[in-house]
């Protein structure tokens, strides 16, 4: 819509007594623009910033204060309004120094109505009018509109020298302009800036004259020797893909990181990556708004790209089939993967191409990837069994070994992941996950996910097997006596003996004793004192057995020793007169060593039947010595000496 000057000036005078409103929050911060809404719980508020505008709902609770408060644009409209007021719209000079100014405060739409109501006065007002707009947008950069007021005027006065000289120079100007845009667009392109390269070619196309184009194009040399339209079609093909890096993207399912616990992603096989659904994988943006003068060049560049992708594909597939080792083909398989998925990727970005134009032919190309799909299946479907095969040999070792899976633990994880890549691989011979799989490995399938699941189980159970026995040994270094043995208590309950022989071994390597030995002697530091000893399990039983006996004679032979001591002072004539510390160290020892003795008979080893005597003999002997060690406190020394019978 059009206002005369009267008209706009009657809507500024009315925005003069407008305000903005000021809303400003508890938090201090405020919200200036125009309130369109109220209700009790909120408003909402037009705010602008420049010439965007955006509405801003805030809550009745947030709000501290309103107030009403000129904006900085009605500032300047209730000051334009003021100078019109007084303006004498007949005075060309007052006109222009107006227009300028207003200019000068970006109030180009107020300026070019001052221009043209003084134009509209007679010949004269009218060639300064259009020259003064010519040079308003001419300053602004819109050489199209400068040039529109421009031929107004001189279609009425061809020979006006304003005009004429202002013509010529927004002339040198555009054609400086369409050099300065492709000289700038090859620069970008240099430093990997396509995007922003493309855009200053498209302008140059766009909005560069025929003339002024041809005349820039002599001047220019583009890489490789590319036309024009070649080198835009080049550029439009590096745009990089914003999903990804070169074709593929960080595995949604695992986000790029490797489990802790050693588990293969079941969607990326452990490649940690995926080719990108976005692009298809090559790592392009799709062009999008391709105009009929680039699409033959477009479509040529796609088809070289997708023959070259495909013929890459086809070498990787062979690489493939040569049998490379073992722990490269998971790599190499993701490389044709992605190198089939490419091929695929430019095929369809050139279907898409051939389908949206009319003007131009682009041949069909559905063909070409067809055949890399099948291409690509028949590869996938080779890549299942190879892993499956390997993962199924690897896994009857491991079962035939003696040892057992935990210290065949590195072999048992590379049969997981195996295994697992087997099933991604053959899931990839269905174009979509509700598809059935090929008649061919259907049956491969339906046996290969129970024994995955299987070897996962063990992995999973070596780990935490693994993790509990690391966590053992530090709670026993630690000397956290109670907790070590809880968690090799519960080790030795969750393991095989396969399992138990290689944790003895890995337990010897590392303390240079056996785990049963271990047991034993943390079993007995946790009970000794209460000779409470809990339930052994029946994997340390013989150990605890042989080191509890060991510890029992040991003490009693301390308290044997001690109470000869004691006796060296019976006859003395004076009473008590051994030392209070060695009656004392002497019954205690005694009493600890009965207490460990007693202990050994309630747990459920088979000792021999001599065994069993002995240990019955020394818990009498301990007891005897305990009375005799009381007595001495009563009447002196007044005992015999006694006999160590021992226990081995």
């Amino acid at each position: 819509m059009k206002f005369g000057l009267a008209t706009l000036l009657a809507i500024l005078i009315g925005l003069t007594a407008a305000s903005a409103d000021v809303v400003t929050l508890r938090d201090g911060s405020t919200r200036e623009g125009k309130i369109l809404r109220e209700t009790d719980e909120a408003i909402v508020v037009e705010v602008a910033s420049g010439s965007a505008k955006a509405t801003v709902t805030v809550s009745r609770a947030d709000i501290d204060h309103i107030e009403k408060k000129l904006t900085e644009q009605e500032k300047l409209e209730a000051e334009f309004a003021g100078k019109v007021k007084g303006l004498d719209k007949t005075d060309g000079d007052q006109v222009m120094a107006l227009g300028k100014w207003c200019i000068s405060k970006k109030l180009y739409d107020e300026a070019a109505l001052l221009y043209r109501e003084f134009g509209a006065k007679g010949d004269a007002q009218f060639a300064r009018a259009q020259v003064a707009l010519a040079n308003m947008e001419y300053e602004r950069g819109r050489f199209v509109q400068a040039k529109a007021c421009l031929k107004a005027l001189l279609d009425k006065n061809p020979k006006d020298l304003d005009a004429k000289l202002l013509a010529d120079r927004i002339s040198e100007d555009e054609k400086a302009q369409a050099l300065r845009l492709l000289t700038d667009a090859i620069d970008l392109s240099s430093k990997g800036k396509t995007a922003a390269s493309l855009e200053k070619l498209e302008a140059f196309h766009n909005h560069v004259s025929e003339e002024f184009q041809k005349t820039a194009l002599e001047k220019v040399l583009f890489p490789g020797e590319m036309k024009f339209a070649e080198f835009v079609a080049d550029v439009q093909l590096r745009v990089a893909c914003p999903n990804c890096k070169e074709g593929a993207r960080v595995c949604p399912a695992c986000k790029g990181k490797a489990d802790p616990d050693g588990a293969i992603c079941k969607s990326c096989g452990g490649v940690l990556s995926v080719v990108c659904d976005r692009c298809g994988g090559t790592g392009v943006a799709k062009p999008e708004g391709v105009e009929d003068w680039e699409v033959a060049a477009l479509a040529r560049a796609i088809e070289n790209r997708a023959s070259a992708e495909a013929a890459e594909f086809l070498l990787q597939a062979a690489t493939l089939s040569a049998n490379p080792p073992k722990e490269q083909l998971a790599a190499l398989a993701f490389k044709a993967e992605l190198s089939a998925d490419r091929a695929m990727g430019w095929y369809s970005m050139l279907q898409a191409l051939a389908d949206k134009t009319k003007s131009v032919t682009v041949r069909d190309s559905r063909p070409d990837r067809d055949a890399v799909q099948k291409q690509w299946v028949a590869l996938a479907q080779k890549l299942g069994e190879a892993f499956d095969k390997q993962g199924r040999v690897a896994w009857d070792k491991v079962r035939e070994t003696a040892t057992g899976p935990l210290a065949q633990e590195k072999a048992v994880r590379a049969v997981r992941d195996d295994l697992v890549r087997g099933l991604v691989y053959y899931g990839k011979t269905r174009l979509r996950e509700k598809d059935p799989y090929p008649a061919a490995i259907a049956r491969d399938v339906d046996s290969l996910k129970p024994l995955a699941e299987q070897v996962a189980q063990v992995v999973e159970k070596n780990a935490k097997i693994l993790k509990a026995f690391d966590l053992a040994l530090k709670q026993a270094y630690a000397k956290k006596a109670a907790s070590a043995l809880d968690i090799f208590v519960q080790i030795v309950k969750a393991s095989s003996k396969q399992d138990l022989v290689y944790l003895s071994q890995l337990m010897t390597q590392k303390t240079n004793t056996g785990l049963a030995d271990a047991m034993a002697a943390l079993r007995f530091e946790v009970g000794r004192e209460k000779a409470d000893f809990g339930e052994t399990t029946e994997y340390e039983r013989p150990a605890f057995m042989k080191y509890l006996l060991a510890q029992a004679d040991a003490m009693a032979a301390q308290a044997e020793n001690g109470y000869q001591n004691m006796t060296t002072y019976s006859g003395t004539g004076k009473r008590n007169s051994a030392p209070t510390g060695l009656v004392h160290d002497t019954r205690e020892n005694a009493d600890h060593a009965k207490k460990w003795y007693k202990a050994s008979l309630t747990i459920p080893y088979p000792l021999a039947t001599d065994k069993r005597k002995a240990v019955s003999d020394q818990i009498a002997e301990m007891n005897r010595i305990i009375d005799n060690c009381a007595r001495w406190y009563i009447g002196g020394g007044n005992a015999t000496g006694g006999t160590n019978i021992g226990i081995n």
